[in-house]
C-alpha cells in the first residue's frame, strides 16, 4: 500500500511524498540528511528540524541562518558602549545586524543611557503612576491586577525605606531592617516577605518585589548570584489588589505621614539604578521631572574609613556620606580624640582610696564597669555600702576578679587581670544573678539593688577599716567606672565640657588618688641589677639592661658562650653555671680517658650516648674499680652491657634485642628503672624503643665520680654526646669548663671533628649512570631506568613479566614494545579495535559490523574472529610441508608448524625482522639477523643497544677495572719469561759435559778454517 503524506509547509508551497508504508507510523528523522554545518547540532521536530550553531572561538564570528551556513559579521563594526556585549542577527531578508546587551546601569540602543542615581540626603522623588488598561479577559474576569517592582541599590547604612508604594490604607514598601531586605503589602491583612542576610555592604544587589496571587522577594547579588527567593504563605490574598490604590510611587523614602508605617522609618542613602516599575524601565531623566528632593545623577562614594579617621582608638563604620566611629573605652568623641581620666591609687605604697554618693536608683539590674591596670594580684577594687555596712564587694583575688555579697558565696571570673595591661571588667547584675560576660559565669548573687543615698568605695577603705579579707587596698589605674550609665568621676576634673553630656557621680572624699596612670620609681632605692645591668623604670616595675655576657631578669646568668670559648666547628651550650662545647668526632681505636674528680653532685643513675658505626665488635665506655665494674660495647652489632655496682651484687649481664651497627645514628639510654631505690633493674633503650633490660637488680654507678673512665677503646666510628648522669664528656680538649659539674679530659689521641666515612664513592663505582650514595663506609647504588644490579651492571629486561596481552614484547632501554595481533592496540595490546578500517581479517575474510561490535566472514575452510585458524586443520602428513626447519606437530586429525627461532607464518615461511621495533639507539643502524639483530653505533657510542656514551664510559672506568687487567697481563709476561729463562739453562745444562761427536767436528772445522781463511768481507759473500 502507497500512503500520501503532507510534509511540511514553506514559503506557500506544500510539499507531497510518497512513503511505501502500511499505517504510515514512522516518523521521518529529518536530521538523516545532516542538514546542518559547521558542527552545528541537529534537533529533529514534526516535519522539520532545528540546527544548534555552536560556540565560536574567541576572536571568530559565529555561524547563523538556518542550517549554520551563514557567518554572522553584524558585530565586525558595532556601537555598544559601556562595556557592553554585542549579538550578531540576522534578518528575515538576509540583511546582518546587531543588538547590544547592556550591562547594569546602562540603557538604550546603543548601551549609552544612565539608569544610576543617588540620595546623599535625605529626600526622595515622587511619581503619579497612570492606569493600564490593557488587561487580557481572564485578568478583567478575576479582577486580577499584578504589581512588580525591580531596582538595584548598593549602600551600607542598615536602616532606610527604598520605594513605598501607594497609601496608608493599602500599599507595598521594600526598606532595608537591620541590614536585611524587607517586603510588605497591606491591603486590610499586612503580608510580609524578609530575607535574613545583610545586604548593606557597599556591593550592588538587585531586589524584584512581586505581587499577583502572592507576594514574592527576590535577592541577587553577592551571596546569591542567581536569586535568592522569599515567598509569602498569604496564598489568593492578592488577587483582590486595585490599581488606583498603588498609583502613588515614592522612592528613596516618603512623606513623614507615610514613613510612621515602615520599620526604619528612614529615608534612603545610597545608589539606585535599573529602576523598573511594572516592567517599564523609569530612567533618572524622567525622575529628575517629578516632585523631588535630594536625587543626584550618577553614583559617586568614597571610603571615609580610608585614613583611618577613628585613630585605632575605635572601629569605623561607613556611613556612606561620612564616617562613624564606635570607640573602644576609654575613649569618646566624634572620631574618638578624647579619653575619660584614670587615676592612680597606692602610688609609692601609700593608702588611697575615693568615696561617691549614689543620688540615683540603679534597682536590681544594673551594670558595673570599669578599665584596670595593676601588677598587684589582691586587693580592693570597689565595695558598695547602705548604712554603713557592705552589701557587695569586688575585689582581686590571685588575679581575678571576684564578687562578694552577704547573701553568697565567693563568685570569680576565670580570667588573668593583674598582667599590667588595661582590661576591661563588667558585673552585670539581673534580678539577683552575677554575670560575667567573657566567663559566661551565671550564679545567683542574692537579693542586690542600688538605692539613692548608697556609698562608693573605690580603691579601698578608710584607714582603720580591715582590709585582710579583701587582700588589702588596690595598687594601680583605675578609668572609666561606670555605675549604668553613670560615670564615676574624680572631683579633681571640677569643670565639664558643654558639649559633654556625660552624666557623673564627683567624689566626695580622695586620699592620696593622683591624677592619669602615674608609675612608682622603682629603680630610687637601690639598683636591683647585677653585674654592672642598668636599671630602666617601666609601669610598676622596672627592667635590666645587662651586658652581652649577661642574660636574665637581673642579669644575674652569665652568658659564656658569647665569648666564643669553643672551637670552629663545635656548637657551644650556655648552662646555668657554664658551658659545654657539643660535637661529633670520628674515631679509630683512639680512646679518650676521663675523670670526674668528685664534682658529680647527685647520684649516677644514666648513662646516654648516641653513636654511629659500622663494627659489629667494640668497646664503647669502660670504668673499673677494686670492686665495681661498669662496661659498655659492642658484640656482634648488638650492644652489650656489663655492670657490678659492688657491695656484695653479683655482675649483670645483657645484650640489646636490636643491632645498631648499620651505619646510621642511634641514641642509646641506659638507665636505672627506679631511682628512688638503693639497687633496681638497668634498662636499656635505642632510639626511644625498648631494647633490652637486665634480669637481676644492681646498684647505681657512683664510682664514677671518682674513678677514671676510658672512651671510644678499641671502636671505629662516629661519637656524638656522651654523658654520665646528665654530664657531658667532651669529646675535644677545651679549656677547663667553669660549672661544678664536669669531666676533664685526662689524655687520649684527639679524634677527627664532625663524623664523614671513607670517601667510598669517589671511585664512582656505579655503571650506566648510576648514582652512588654514601651509606657511611659502604655504598649503595641508585639505578638509572632500564637497569639494575648491585652496580647497575644488569640491564632489565621488561619483557620477562609479559606485558603485552595479544601482541609480541620486544626489550627497549627501559621500556618495552608491543607488536599487536590484527584487531588490538593500546600499550600492551589490551584494547579491541572495533573498526573495520583497522579490523585485519586474514586469508580473505570479510570485516562485518554486528550490534555494536565487529567480526570477521570467513571463507571456507577457515575460522576464528579474524579467520586466522584453517579448518579442519590440515593433519601433519607427507604433503604437509614447513618451510626452514619447521616442525609438523599434531596428529592425524590436525597440526601446526612449529617454527625455528627467527621464522613465523602458517608454514614458517617468513623471517621474523628484528629491526622493525627500532632497538638501536642514539642513530645506530640496526642490521637483521637471523632471531637476533646486531646494532653498528656511531662514534662516541657502545653497546648492545649503543646506549652508552663511550666519553662517558672513560670518565667513569673504575680504577680497579683497569689495574686488574694491567696485573693480570703483566703477571702472564713474567710467568712466559721465567719459562723461557728456565728453558734455556736446562738445554745449556744438558750441553756441558757430555761427549759430542758432531759438536767437536763441527767446532774443530771451524776452528781449523778459521786459523787458516781469512774471512770476506759480507759484499763479497753476496
Amino acid at each position: 500500500m502507497t500512503g500520501l503524506i503532507v510534509l511540511g509547509k514553506t514559503s506557500n508551497l506544500i510539499h507531497l511524498e510518497l512513503y511505501d508504508c502500511v499505517h504510515c507510523e514512522v516518523d521521518i528523522n529529518e536530521c538523516d540528511s545532516n542538514p546542518c554545518q559547521n558542527g552545528a547540532m541537529c534537533e529533529d521536530a514534526a516535519n522539520s528540524y532545528r540546527c544548534h550553531c555552536p560556540v565560536p572561538e574567541p576572536g571568530y564570528e559565529p555561524w547563523g541562518g538556518r542550517d549554520c551556513d551563514v557567518l554572522l559579521v553584524g558585530c565586525q563594526q558595532h556601537q555598544c558602549q559601556h562595556e557592553a556585549s554585542c549579538v550578531p542577527v540576522l534578518t528575515n531578508d538576509g540583511e546582518h545586524g546587531y543588538t547590544c546587551l547592556c550591562q547594569a546601569g546602562w540603557s538604550g540602543e546603543h548601551c549609552n543611557t544612565s539608569t544610576t542615581f543617588s540620595f546623599n540626603s535625605d529626600g526622595y522623588v515622587h511619581m503619579q503612576l497612570p492606569i493600564f488598561s490593557n488587561r487580557t479577559k481572564r485578568e478583567a474576569d478575576e479582577q486580577y491586577y499584578g504589581l512588580q517592582m525591580k531596582l538595584r541599590f548598593r549602600s551600607t547604612l542598615p536602616d532606610m525605606v527604598l520605594f513605598f508604594r501607594g497609601s496608608v490604607e493599602r500599599y507595598v514598601s521594600l526598606e532595608l531592617v537591620g541590614g536585611s531586605v524587607q517586603a510588605r503589602v497591606k491591603s486590610g491583612k499586612l503580608l510580609q516577605a524578609f530575607y535574613p542576610v545583610s545586604v548593606n555592604d557597599g556591593e550592588w544587589h538587585e531586589v524584584t518585589v512581586t505581587m499577583d496571587e502572592r507576594l514574592v522577594l527576590v535577592v541577587k547579588g553577592p551571596g546569591c548570584l542567581e536569586g535568592c527567593q522569599v515567598k509569602n504563605e498569604g496564598y489568593n490574598h492578592l488577587i483582590f489588589l486595585q490599581p488606583s490604590s498603588f498609583q502613588q510611587l515614592y522612592i528613596g523614602g516618603a512623606p513623614p505621614e507615610y514613613l510612621t508605617h515602615t520599620s526604619s522609618r528612614r529615608g534612603f542613602i545610597g545608589c539606585m539604578e535599573d529602576l523598573q516599575v511594572d516592567s517599564k524601565l523609569l530612567l533618572p531623566k524622567d525622575l529628575i521631572r517629578e516632585e523631588n528632593k535630594g536625587l543626584e545623577l550618577g553614583c559617586t562614594k568614597l571610603d571615609w574609613c580610608q585614613d583611618d579617621p577613628c585613630r585605632q582608638r575605635g572601629d569605623c563604620m561607613d556611613m556612606w556620606v561620612h564616617a562613624s566611629c564606635q570607640c573602644r573605652r576609654p575613649y569618646f568623641g566624634e572620631r574618638c580624640e578624647q579619653e575619660h581620666p584614670s587615676w592612680t591609687f597606692g602610688h609609692e605604697n601609700t593608702t588611697s582610696y575615693a568615696l561617691f554618693s549614689i543620688t540615683e536608683n540603679h534597682g536590681e539590674n544594673f551594670t558595673i564597669s570599669f578599665l584596670m591596670r595593676s601588677l598587684k594580684h589582691n586587693g580592693l577594687l570597689l565595695q558598695l555600702r547602705r548604712e554603713g555596712k557592705p552589701y557587695l564587694t569586688i575585689y582581686l583575688k590571685e588575679g581575678t576578679v571576684a564578687v562578694y555579697s552577704p547573701h553568697t558565696t565567693l563568685l570569680s571570673e576565670a580570667k588573668f587581670v593583674t598582667d599590667g595591661n588595661n582590661n576591661l571588667v563588667t558585673l552585670k547584675v539581673h534580678y539577683g544573678h552575677v554575670v560575667f560576660p567573657k566567663a559566661g559565669n551565671h550564679r545567683a548573687l542574692g537579693n542586690v539593688s542600688i538605692e539613692a543615698g548608697d556609698e562608693a568605695y573605690v580603691g579601698g577603705l578608710p584607714p582603720g577599716k580591715n582590709m585582710n579579707a579583701w587582700g588589702g587596698n588596690f595598687k594601680g589605674c583605675l578609668q572609666d567606672v561606670r555605675v549604668d550609665h553613670r560615670h564615676l568621676w574624680s572631683s579633681q576634673k571640677t569643670t565639664v565640657d558643654s558639649s559633654d553630656r556625660t552624666e557623673v557621680y564627683l567624689a566626695n572624699t580622695e586620699e592620696n588618688v593622683l591624677p592619669g596612670c602615674q608609675s612608682d620609681n622603682t629603680c630610687k632605692v637601690k639598683n636591683p641589677c647585677f653585674n654592672g645591668g642598668h636599671c630602666q623604670i617601666t609601669w610598676n616595675d622596672f627592667r635590666c639592661d645587662c651586658p652581652s655576657n649577661y642574660s636574665g631578669r637581673l642579669c644575674e646568668t652569665r652568658l659564656w658562650c658569647v665569648e666564643n670559648p669553643c672551637f670552629d666547628g663545635v656548637r657551644c651550650v650556655d648552662l646555668q653555671d657554664g658551658y659545654e662545647c657539643l660535637t661529633e668526632a670520628i674515631f679509630q681505636d683512639n680512646a679518650l680517658h676521663y675523670v670526674a674528680n668528685n664534682s658529680l653532685l647527685s647520684p649516677v643513675t644514666t648513662i646516654t650516648m648516641e653513636l654511629r658505626t659500622r663494627d659489629e665488635n667494640g668497646i664503647l665506655f669502660r670504668a673499673t674499680s677494686e670492686s665495681q665494674v661498669f662496661c659498655l660495647g659492642l658484640l656482634n652489632s648488638t650492644l652489650l652491657v656489663k655492670l657490678d655496682s659492688g657491695a656484695g651484687s653479683e655482675l649483670v649481664a645483657f645484650t640489646s634485642d636490636r643491632t645498631i651497627a648499620d651505619g646510621a645514628w642511634h641514641h642509646i639510654q641506659l638507665f636505672m628503672a627506679d631511682p628512688t631505690q638503693p639497687v633496681s633493674r638497668w634498662r636499656l633503650v635505642v632510639d626511644r624503643q625498648r631494647a633490652g633490660s637486665s634480669f637481676s637488680n644492681a646498684g647505681n654507678l657512683n664510682f664514677l665520680n671518682d674513678t677514671k673512665i676510658w672512651l671510644a677503646e678499641k671502636y671505629t666510628g662516629c661519637l656524638g654526646e656522651v654523658r654520665v648522669g646528665g654530664v657531658y664528656l667532651p669529646l675535644i680538649n677545651v679549656p677547663e669548663a667553669p660549672q661544678l659539674s664536669h669531666f676533664s679530659r685526662l689524655g687520649g689521641h684527639e679524634p677527627i671533628i664532625g663524623c664523614q666515612g671513607a670517601p667510598i664513592c669517589d671511585s664512582q663505582p656505579c655503571l650506566n649512570q648510576g648514582v652512588c650514595l654514601d651509606q657511611f663506609n659502604e655504598f649503595n647504588c641508585s639505578c638509572s631506568p632500564g637497569w639494575e644490579g648491585e652496580l647497575c651492571e644488569k640491564e632489565i629486561n621488561e619483557c620477562l613479566s609479559g606485558p603485552c596481552v595479544y601482541g609480541a614484547c620486544t626489550d627497549l632501554l627501559a621500556d618495552y614494545r608491543c607488536n599487536c595481533e590484527p584487531g588490538y592496540t593500546g600499550k600492551d595490546c589490551q584494547d579491541e579495535v572495533d573498526n573495520c578500517l583497522e579490523f585485519s581479517c586474514v586469508h580473505g575474510g570479510t570485516c562485518v559490523e554486528t550490534m555494536g561490535t565487529h567480526t570477521c566472514s570467513c571463507p571456507p575452510g577457515y575460522v576464528g574472529k579474524r579467520c586466522q585458524w584453517r579448518f579442519p586443520p590440515v593433519a601433519c602428513d607427507a604433503n604437509t610441508e614447513c618451510l626452514n626447519g619447521g616442525i609438523c606437530m599434531g596428529g592425524e586429525s590436525g597440526g601446526n608448524c612449529t617454527c625455528k627461532p627467527g621464522y613465523t607464518g602458517a608454514r614458517c615461511e617468513t623471517e621474523i625482522d628484528e629491526c622493525e621495533s627500532s632497538p638501536c639507539l642514539n642513530g645506530a643502524s640496526c642490521l637483521d639477523r637471523l632471531n637476533h639483530y646486531q646494532c653498528v653505533c656511531v662514534p662516541g657510542f657502545s653497546g648492545t643497544h649503543c646506549e652508552s656514551n663511550k666519553e662517558e664510559q672513560r670518565e667513569r672506568v673504575p680504577w680497579l677495572a683497569v689495574t686488574i687487567p694491567l696485573t693480570t697481563l703483566c703477571a702472564l709476561l713474567a710467568i712466559l719469561v721465567v719459562f723461557f729463562l728456565v728453558m734455556t739453562a736446562r738445554k745449556k745444562r744438558q750441553s756441558e759435559g757430555t761427549y759430542s761427536p758432531s759438536s767437536q767436528e763441527v767446532a774443530g772445522a771451524r776452528l781449523e778454517m778459521g786459523s787458516v781463511l781469512k774471512v770476506p768481507p759480507e759484499e763479497r759473500l753476496i
